[in-house]
């Protein structure tokens, strides 16, 4: 029984993730998004430009960028974007564009939350973050 007790601590330990964030699988990015959408009804014709990684400076827009890198745990407040769990989703090669967009909330003290997301989440596409397994994370309700 012991050694029963000590395996599955060793297993448990074995199993441990340091700072508990895992790269997030293209299903939970689909059910995210669902979810935001959700909370957030981008109207059909906005979804469409999303497909091509355009997004219109718009609050609708705004409060859904924010709503799917918060759920991702890609964004917190106050910080912004974690530059290390978007190194860990997207891979390191991408640090150089990661570093070239993320913001400060300090330099920036009138965006909203929603405006702050979606300004860097445009920058980062621009810059060529997303990948081909992103690409087809995109939602078509």
């Amino acid at each position: 029984m012991k050694y029963c007790i000590i395996f599955c601590l060793f297993i448990g330990i074995a199993s441990a993730r340091p700072h508990g964030w895992v790269k997030k699988t293209p299903e939970e990015l689909k059910q995210v998004r669902a979810d935001c959408l959700e909370k957030f009804p981008v109207p059909k014709e906005t979804r469409e430009l999303f497909k091509r990684f355009e997004y219109p400076d718009e609050e609708i827009v705004e409060k859904y960028v924010h709503c799917v890198a918060a759920e991702l745990q890609y964004f917190v407040e106050p910080e912004g974007y974690i530059d290390e769990h978007l190194e860990t989703q997207f891979g390191t090669d991408k640090t150089p564009i990661i570093n070239k967009c993320i913001t400060f909330k300090k330099d920036h003290p009138d965006w909203t939350l929603g405006h702050w997301a979606l300004s860097d989440w445009k920058c980062l596409v621009k810059e060529g973050l997303i990948t081909e397994e992103y690409k087809n994370t995109v939602i078509d309700h």
